[in-house]
């Protein structure tokens, strides 16, 4: 159980952060996670993803850890061991997890501190273009990693047609719910999905332009994605009355509606009907 008293004094002490131990703090839990994790006999291979290895992190960077795990071990980390090994790395200050997705931990430390990790067995490590981004292998002897990233090196930046139609439709469903909370007056229900629609707009955006898509489309994509699109997005939360959200929702509709074509040229995909037609026409 976490101390409640030692978050509330880490979290004080935010007022004078100072970024320089920030950084240090987390190569430190960095270092001891990996040495912690190389030194169990049951784990097969440690890597990290994400801004550090890529070299664009800055003091505000997580940890995104991976340590591939022997299947007869796997059932015993994620769910005896998870939540205790992280109070070997640093000041654990608390742990977020989820029973849908038990091979996630994400672990807060003090003084702003975050570590990711994520566990997997050796069948999970499958080709994709998710190994073609910067990695490092702190731990490998079997070359199981190094295995993945050659198998990945080819791989186009794509998902699967499912993946896309399944992103497609959600827009869809989306718009016309948020339609539906606009009409009764369900301001902040509303504007939920009207983010949702904009998470799946960049997704679909990413894809369009053969970009790395992140788990959260939303993670630094002013970096990504051009300025016409993220002023629109950055812009289109501020609307407090249902007029002003109905003109929003059909702008976005407009725009979700255009790149959804494009992305099914691209794809080389068909499709026999426009779920946002009725939205941009109803939103008159």
């Amino acid at each position: 159980m976490e101390n409640p008293d030692l978050i509330r004094m880490e979290f004080e002490k935010l007022a004078m952060l100072n970024l320089d131990n920030v950084i240090a703090e987390r190569k430190s839990i960095l270092d001891k996670a990996v040495a912690f994790f190389i030194k169990q006999p049951e784990v097969l291979a440690v890597f990290l993803s994400g801004s550090i290895p890529a070299k664009t992190e800055d003091a505000y960077s997580d940890i995104d850890l991976r340590v591939v795990v022997q299947p007869r071990a796997f059932d015993e980390f994620l769910f005896q061991n998870k939540l205790e090994y992280p109070k070997n790395f640093g000041t654990l200050l608390f742990n977020e997890f989820s029973d849908a997705t038990p091979q996630i931990c994400v672990s807060h430390f003090a003084p702003f501190n975050k570590l990711d990790i994520v566990y997997y067995r050796p069948q999970d490590l499958k080709p994709s273009y998710y190994y073609q981004q910067p990695l490092e292998v702190f731990h490998d002897p079997k070359k199981l990693v190094k295995e993945c990233i050659k198998a990945s090196k080819n791989l186009p930046i794509e998902p699967s047609t499912n993946k896309i139609s399944q992103t497609i439709n959600k827009i869809y469903a989306n718009a016309h719910e948020a339609y539906r909370r606009i009409k009764r007056e369900e301001i902040v229900y509303a504007q939920a999905l009207i983010m949702d629609i904009n998470k799946l707009i960049i997704m679909l955006d990413d894809w369009l332009n053969e970009r790395f898509s992140a788990s959260n489309p939303f993670g630094k994509c002013e970096r990504r994605i051009k300025p016409e699109l993220f002023n629109f997005i950055q812009h289109s939360y501020s609307f407090n009355n249902p007029a002003d959200l109905m003109q929003n929702l059909k702008a976005q509709s407009l725009i979700a509606q255009k790149i959804i074509l494009n992305v099914n040229a691209r794809f080389k995909l068909t499709s026999d009907h426009d779920g946002l037609a009725i939205i941009i026409d109803l939103c008159k």
